[in-house]
């Protein structure tokens, strides 16, 4: 999973708004490719880190470290890793979920997911 500073670094954005003698203008660039109006840059940047930080399997979960940090989209419930087990914020530390749990639990719906809040290696 990349970092923020590395998602930055790879879509800085090229000089600003080129404006011609016939009125049209060109956008400038991202290094990603995607031209864009200088002002949705902070979107674009921050879909591109969600994307990043989004988890959509059993897998991608499982493979998180121990102290890891997730919430539901919908925001409902924080889940965090402390042994192979998960906990989930309204449960306290005694109720243990499997990953497999928690990613039916998580993503019940189409536009629900999980996305990562912390890692140890971040801090």
């Amino acid at each position: 999973m990349k970092s923020l500073t590395e998602v930055i670094a790879e879509h800085r954005m090229g000089m600003g708004m080129t404006f011609y003698r016939d009125g049209t203008c060109k956008l400038p660039t991202c290094a990603c490719g995607e031209s864009m109006h200088p002002n949705s840059y902070a979107a674009h940047v921050s879909s591109v880190w969600e994307e990043e930080r989004t988890i959509r399997t059993v897998e991608e979960l499982d493979a998180l470290p121990v102290g890891a940090v997730v919430q539901e989209l919908p925001a409902e419930h924080t889940w965090i890793r402390h042994s192979t087990a998960w906990h989930c914020s309204c449960d306290g530390t005694d109720v243990e979920w499997s990953t497999a749990e928690v990613v039916h639990e998580a993503t019940c719906r189409p536009e629900d997911r999980l996305i990562v809040l912390y890692l140890p290696e971040e801090a």
